[in-house]
């Protein structure tokens, strides 16, 4: 043991740590709204139909609540035990899709199945939250931090963008959920159109699971400012385009209307 350096060790020397345990739901925002299924329905090619069986654990349906739907030559489907034409929607369950392969006994090569489940789904999430001023109430320094996660969507999202990476990446789901919280903030922050195309891909709203008892208030993902929604289409309603006719039409003189 060197004694020419074990006198300056840190607890040799009475140096004391002080751990603090914070809430692990600090620093996050969560709330619920529609969720996109990002699993498209099963397309069979020609001459194949779609099959469903209930509580198949072959198949990946592990239990009553659970359903596998494939893709069958309606010939071979006599001989698949468990198995009824139809799709597992047609049944009730829809929630939770998932495509999988599974390896199936006596099958030459794996099977592609869609697992639903007909238990009711939580949509309740988090995402982490770090605050950015509102259009009206920012000051240039405010105006600087939100060009700056605009400046890292569009630099970290362009695989996602050009089709080249299909898992968003770190550095540009951060970006994204801190923006998608910004822009539900703000109904006067006119969304910008990196994000909106980011956003449609469906690959980056990533989210962690509410912890419990976490409040969970409904939002509504529609620009309140009336010119672009998180889809990209127009916000404005026919309620509001009504009120601003008529409004129109109460400033022109009589002989005209």
């Amino acid at each position: 043991q060197d004694t020419s350096s074990s006198k300056f060790c840190h607890c040799n020397i009475g140096q004391k740590l002080t751990v603090e345990v914070k809430d692990s739901s600090e620093g996050l925002r969560c709330h619920d709204h529609a969720q996109v299924t990002k699993e498209t329905p099963l397309v069979c090619a020609e001459g194949g139909v779609t099959a469903f069986s209930i509580d198949n654990p072959a198949y990946g349906a592990m239990d009553g609540t659970e359903c596998a739907e494939l893709c069958t030559p309606l010939a071979a489907l006599q001989f698949m035990q468990g198995f009824e034409p139809g799709t597992c929607t047609d049944r009730g369950y829809m929630n939770n899709a998932i495509k999988k392969n599974v390896t199936v006994f006596g099958s030459p090569q794996d099977v592609e199945v869609l697992l639903t489940t007909n238990e009711e789904m939580s949509t309740c999430h988090c995402h982490s939250y770090e605050e950015i001023a509102c259009p009206e109430n920012e000051a240039p320094d405010d105006m600087l931090y939100y060009a700056e996660h605009i400046e890292e969507i569009e630099q970290y999202c362009t695989g996602i963008l050009d089709g080249s990476e299909d898992d968003c990446p770190y550095r540009c789901f951060q970006p994204m959920e801190v923006l998608h919280l910004h822009y539900l903030e703000c109904e006067f922050r006119e969304i910008d159109t990196t994000y909106v195309a980011v956003n449609a891909t469906q690959k980056c709203h990533i989210a962690a699971t509410a912890p419990a008892g976490a409040e969970c208030p409904v939002v509504s993902l529609a620009g309140a400012n009336g010119s672009i929604r998180e889809d990209g289409t127009s916000g404005a309603t026919n309620t509001q385009v009504w009120s601003v006719l008529s409004l129109f039409m109460l400033v022109l003189p009589p002989f005209i209307v």
